[in-house]
């Protein structure tokens, strides 16, 4: 066994495990996301226009789309994508619709997910314990 993997085993079967963990990553409870009244106007005359590429392209402008696709993220790089993908954008925009507006507007405004902020939240730890934090100044291709 690698002696990392055996470390980090003895680490987490050790007492105040939770304890120490709680110091790099703290749970806090994030306030639920508010969207405006005029934006809900808007999305509730979208959707019940029943015209899904519109319905899409202004659920993509919020911050929180409401259900979880992996393909979210590519179409929100560009709109042309939109474009490009029906069958995808009907795909997204049929499993909004089954779950109606009132349920789409409540997953819109859900808080953000705890497992969502643990990357910033180590990396503000690692300086407090005297670890540098190194640039990541890798170019992204543009899509």
């Amino acid at each position: 066994m690698n002696k990392w993997i055996k470390k980090s085993i003895e680490i987490a079967n050790a007492p105040g495990y939770l304890d120490k963990l709680h110091e790099v990553y703290p749970v806090i409870q994030e306030a639920e996301r508010e969207i405006s009244e005029e934006v809900k106007n808007k999305l509730k005359k979208i959707y019940n226009g029943g015209d899904d590429v519109a319905l899409i392209k202004e659920l993509l402008k919020l911050p929180k789309f409401p259900v979880k696709d992996p393909y979210v993220a590519f179409l929100r790089k560009r709109d042309v994508f939109i474009e490009y993908n029906p069958k995808t954008v009907q795909r997204i925009a049929n499993r909004i619709r089954l779950m109606g507006y009132d349920a789409m507007i409540e997953s819109i405004e859900e808080p953000k997910e705890f497992n969502r902020q643990i990357g910033t939240l180590f990396k503000r730890w690692l300086p407090k314990i005297g670890y540098p934090i190194l640039s990541t100044d890798i170019p992204t291709p543009y899509l």
